[in-house]
């Protein structure tokens, strides 16, 4: 009876839900006002994977001291958004992994952010469909704002649709400057098909100068071109005696090393 399927809802610790990628709006909006009323039983959650919740369910996640990683995957074409009237600070203090993926539209993700703190973070993931140069700014910024800066170790953003075209005259994205304040970062993974990052040498060293302890670092873009170059590679590796994986795009035109004085 209800006295069952409430006691079962409070001890539940490991909640996976999958919904199909295409939706019918009027039911999709039903089914997750449903399973948010459902979520708000749970008391004892651990891991929760599920479709895009309202505020009320946020506030309550952020009440759970037993939260540790969650996950979303926001699964429809047209999700249902965020009522803005509803927007609260929140604070979830012991998630240790977030993880947005299969995203459409990822701008109610950014306010989510915007508006959330996570002390415990360690481990990002952010996988979107597509994502406009603003919204992919304002996650970078909001990343860097969340309370996070010294414990995340790994962030992976991906833009992975590349079937839209970018402006001619686009603005390369810059989120290496606002992760150097991840002074505990071992993985970083960028992709964007979508839109050119910028890098050049006195930024790369920078960022290896931050990150003692990195490990992994890729970038991918939509760019062949690079302003990093060979010299300025070997110099920002000084910093890292832990890196093991290294993929960002060289600029090959010029050559300015010489392996005779300053072997490789």
């Amino acid at each position: 009876g209800l006295q069952s399927f409430v006691t079962r809802c409070i001890a539940l610790e490991y909640l996976h839900i999958y919904t199909p990628e295409i939706c019918d709006d009027d039911s999709t909006a039903d089914e997750l006002s449903l399973l948010s009323d459902r979520i708000h039983w749970c008391m004892q959650l651990v891991h929760l994977s599920c479709p895009m919740l309202d505020w009320a369910t946020w506030k309550h996640l952020s009440s759970l001291p037993t939260l540790l990683k969650l996950r979303i995957n926001q699964g429809c074409n047209d999700p249902p958004s965020l009522s803005k009237r509803d927007i609260v600070n929140l604070s979830f203090l012991n998630i240790t992994s977030l993880s947005f993926q299969e995203l459409y539209d990822p701008k109610d993700i950014v306010t989510i952010m915007q508006h959330s703190q996570f002390p415990s973070l360690k481990r990002f993931k952010f996988e979107a469909k597509y994502i406009s140069s603003e919204e992919a700014e304002q996650l970078f910024h909001v990343l860097s704002h969340c309370k996070a800066c010294p414990t995340l170790e790994q962030i992976s953003i991906c833009s992975l649709a590349e079937g839209f075209l970018v402006p001619l005259n686009s603005k390369h994205l810059t989120p290496i400057p606002h992760f150097l304040c991840f002074t505990q970062l071992r993985t970083l993974k960028l992709t964007f098909y979508n839109y050119r990052i910028y890098l050049e040498n006195n930024m790369l060293l920078q960022a290896m100068s931050s990150w003692p302890h990195i490990r992994t670092l890729e970038i991918k873009d939509s760019d062949s071109s690079s302003e990093v170059t060979l010299c300025g590679l070997f110099t920002a590796l000084v910093p890292c005696p832990q890196l093991r994986r290294l993929r960002v795009p060289i600029n090959l035109a010029t050559i300015d090393i010489d392996p005779d004085t300053e072997p490789i």
